[in-house]
């Protein structure tokens, strides 16, 4: 484990057999208290009708991309990201994937410079309609991201700089769902 600012996150390196996407999620500069760091910025509120522009989102846009690794041993891990870049994608995969495993993702780009990283990689391509090939999908991580979504809308709008201690808690609940309650209860007094 390891700490984000005032949060303690839970870090779980994942072996094996292991998936990664990314998700993206909307979480802006929200409530009272950011009001000066709005006008700051140099913007207006934030709209909440149609947006403008498209393509991938970012820090920049409120819209935040999430990688998900998932390991097909159980363990999950969910990772808020300024953007995803290659060397983004290649920090995160050093941090939180160990040497050697097998990493299956979709075809975007930034995902090819895990093959010189140590790690076996294979990919889908879902623009030709290709969602699996025998053991090489990402079906899990996008299982998670559409339970992960509507956990977030249940907390009414999240603020990109409390994001990481949402997903955390998220995190948490989704690696130790299988433990009995006791255990769950050490290894949060542990934490």
């Amino acid at each position: 484990m390891y700490s984000v600012g005032r949060y303690v996150r839970c870090y779980w390196r994942v072996s094996g057999d292991v998936e990664v996407d990314e998700v993206y999620v909307n979480a802006g500069l929200k409530g009272r208290g950011n009001h000066g760091r709005i006008i700051l910025l140099g913007r207006g509120p934030r709209c909440r009708g149609l947006r403008a522009g498209r393509g991938r989102g970012g820090w920049d846009k409120d819209v935040i991309p999430v990688f998900t690794i998932i390991g097909r041993d159980g363990h999950e891990v969910y990772i808020p990201s300024r953007d995803v870049r290659g060397e983004t994608v290649a920090r995160i995969a050093s941090r939180h994937i160990e040497a050697g495993s097998r990493i299956y993702t979709d075809s975007f780009p930034s995902y090819s410079i895990l093959q010189g990283m140590g790690y076996r990689h294979d990919y889908v391509n879902h623009s030709i309609g290709e969602y699996a090939r025998g053991e090489v999908h990402i079906n899990n991580c996008e299982n998670r991201a559409s339970i992960l979504r509507p956990w977030l809308s249940a907390h009414r709008g999240i603020s990109k700089d409390n994001l990481d201690a949402y997903l955390s808690l998220f995190q948490l609940q989704r690696n130790t769902n299988k433990l009995p309650t006791i255990e769950k209860i050490k290894l949060i007094v542990k934490i």
